[in-house]
């Protein structure tokens, strides 16, 4: 086939590279780094106005990362604009093939979240360069951005961009429904004009599928009534992973991180990106986003379980181990499984020197087998403060009582007609004489210290039920902690024969091993299904069921929209796939159900050797806590004790001199 650039020239095409709903992409021969687009059918004046201007329009550095018309062709010179040439984009993938699991498997093999972090870096680097030139995408999905195996990504399909010359806009008609912002929801492209804003919804979706192993931010479980679809909760702005996800009656699914997972400041930009008034402006910008991810990818830690697992060095727990420990698959498996080979694992784990460390940390009762108590020594009271009424005086009033009792006695049987006076009037002088005495400064100061004996008796009652307390919880902590290293060095001397256990069963049932090996290699993407178009393969993908595999009846039931037709439709497509499924006898074990299982034996045993190796530091750290509050604690009982004794001496004394 021979067309035209605009000057006339001719340019001869090659073999078909690829085909889509609007034309055909060819070779250039004689340039290896062009190709040619022709359109199924002749564009309209204002698209060829507006491929035109973008021919115009090409930047410096532009075709680094988007295959950007770079000319306009003809079916005849000086004919009408049928097609464009732009650069030829070579070893890239689809962005979707690196952040679905099950296609990272096979294109991306070998990368870790930190190349994912990377590529999600680039492209916002990518949309951040093409507003810079007043371009919108529009389109933003899965198959116009790829990816290159250095994380370097090239937009593709920029001839339906939105671009803006000579004052006038030309649309992008064309949207995919799970990157469309929910302001354009259910609304005809044809009469919207994108903004940037638009397109940093769309972004924000991709950097969340790269992060989230592929899930789409509003796919999650509706915890209300009826349906809820992957459009409608856009429509909603029902982020599953948001903070305000239970107030939506969304929560996300199992087996995916959470946004906590993630530093407050990324956390944060994917909750402007999706919650309500997001609409109005406020999405992070691709030039946050290059920003706050290239920060990200700058504090990530190594796993120490698992060399494939990198996350953020703000969490105290791999977040990878976790969803693992939980049920979860291995995202990252393939990294470190072909290091495992395909041989019969080999056991190096020597518990015996691990484990005397361990037995020789003393523990904490040996330093608190009893409670401490103050030695006795001798307790010199305290004096008493000068007193009054002086004795002399209490003397003195004394004597006057003692004086008038016995006069008014007397008169009483001398002068029986006196006796009720005279016995009043001692009865006065004796009340006087025991108010003053009662009242006196000594009473009250008896009083003030035998308060103190109970104060001080009560201070020390309460240190010693902490110390009883304490004492039971390191005790307790350390056995636990022991009990759980106990468990580990019993797991150890299992891993062997657990490890024969499962390789018999992979022999036993290889016949389905090889079968489900089969099924997973088979996607859902590549193949047709009645009723299950591309919006509902986009379902199937964020929900994380990709091949053949992963279609069953209780999974696909779990996902929005799709009932008992789309169930079935779904189910006998798996039947067809598993019918053309051929046992081959001779191939035994597969070599990756072997290296699986030898990567799992290998992550197990290194889980156990790295509790064990911390096993001693744990619980000396234990035994250090415990030893330090003891020892406080048993300061402050003995204080406590020499307390009492000296308030118990002191308020003898006063006791004593009250009397006298």
């Amino acid at each position: 086939m021979r067309l035209f650039d605009p000057q006339g020239r001719p340019v001869e095409l090659g073999d078909e590279i690829g085909a889509g709903g609007e034309g055909t992409v060819y070779e250039v021969r004689g340039n290896a780094h062009l190709v040619a687009k022709t359109y199924k059918s002749q564009p309209s004046p204002e698209k060829a106005a507006k491929l035109s201007a973008m021919v115009a329009a090409q930047a410096n550095g532009i075709a680094t990362m988007a295959a950007w018309p770079s000319d306009t062709l003809c079916s005849r010179p000086n004919g009408p604009v049928s097609g464009i040439l732009m650069p030829r984009v070579r070893d890239h993938e689809e962005i979707h093939n690196l952040y679905s699991p099950a296609h990272r498997k096979l294109k991306y093999a070998d990368k870790d979240w930190v190349f994912l972090v990377h590529t999600a870096m680039n492209c916002a680097t990518a949309f951040e360069a093409l507003h810079s030139l007043g371009c919108v995408i529009g389109d933003v999905n899965q198959g116009n951005v790829l990816v290159s195996k250095q994380g370097t990504v090239f937009l593709i399909d920029c001839d339906s961009f939105q671009f803006s010359a000579n004052g006038r806009v030309m649309p992008c008609e064309v949207g995919v429904v799970h990157f469309t912002p929910p302001e354009l929801q259910g609304k005809s492209f044809r009469s919207v004009t994108r903004t940037p804003n638009h397109d940093n919804f769309g972004l924000a979706v991709l950097v969340f599928h790269l992060l989230f192993m592929g899930r789409h931010p509003f796919a999650g479980r509706f915890l209300g009534s009826g349906e809820m679809p992957v459009e409608r909760a856009v429509s909603e702005f029902r982020f599953a992973y948001g903070r305000s996800a239970a107030a939506l009656q969304m929560e996300r699914p199992p087996w995916t991180l959470a946004v906590g997972d993630l530093a407050p400041t990324v956390q944060n930009l994917f909750e402007r990106a999706f919650v309500r008034g997001s609409e109005a402006g406020g999405r992070p910008t691709a030039r946050e986003w290059r920003e706050h991810l290239s920060a990200l990818k700058g504090r990530l830690s190594s796993c120490p379980n698992d060399r494939g697992h990198r996350f953020e060095s703000v969490l105290s727990q791999c977040p990878w181990c976790r969803l693992v420990q939980a049920g979860a698959p291995n995202f990252f498996a393939s990294i470190t499984i072909a290091a495992t080979g395909t041989g019969t694992f080999q056991f190096t784990l020597d518990v015996g020197p691990l484990w005397n460390a361990i037995a020789n940390v003393p523990r904490p009762s040996t330093f608190f087998g009893r409670m401490p108590y103050a030695i006795p020594r001798p307790i010199t009271p305290t004096p008493l403060p000068p007193l009054e009424p002086a004795p002399g005086m209490r003397k003195y009033v004394g004597w006057v009582a003692s004086t008038t009792t016995v006069l008014a006695l007397a008169t009483a049987l001398i002068l029986p007609f006196v006796a009720y006076l005279a016995t009043t009037v001692a009865v006065v002088f004796l009340v006087w004489w025991l108010g003053m005495y009662v009242m006196s400064p000594i009473w009250s100061e008896a009083r003030r210290r035998s308060a103190a004996v109970r104060r001080n008796r009560a201070e020390l009652a309460k240190v010693q039920a902490q110390w009883t307390s304490s004492a039971k919880e390191f005790d307790q902590e350390f056995q636990q902690e022991l009990a759980r290293l106990t468990q580990a060095r019993e797991q150890v001397r299992q891993l062997r024969g657990d490890y024969q256990g499962e390789l018999q069963n992979l022999e036993r049932d290889s016949y389905q091993r090889q079968k489900n090996q089969y099924l997973q290699s088979v996607f859902i993407s590549d193949h047709k299904i009645e009723k299950i178009g591309e919006g509902r393969k986009a379902t199937l993908e964020s929900a994380g069921i990709e091949t053949a595999f992963d279609v069953t009846d209780a999974r696909v039931a779990r996902i929005p929209g799709f009932g008992p037709t789309l169930t079935a439709s779904l189910l006998a497509w798996r039947r067809t796939v598993e019918a053309r499924f051929q046992f081959n006898s001779n191939l035994g074990i597969p070599a990756v159900e072997r290296q699986t299982l030898n990567f799992r034996f290998a992550q197990r045993q290194s889980q156990l050797e790295t509790l064990l190796r911390n096993g001693e530091h744990r619980l000396r750290a234990v035994h250090h806590r415990a030893r330090e509050r003891m020892l406080a604690l048993t300061g402050e009982i003995i204080e406590k004790e020499l307390s009492v004794m000296q308030a118990e001496a002191d308020a003898e004394l006063a006791i004593d001199r009250k009397w006298t």
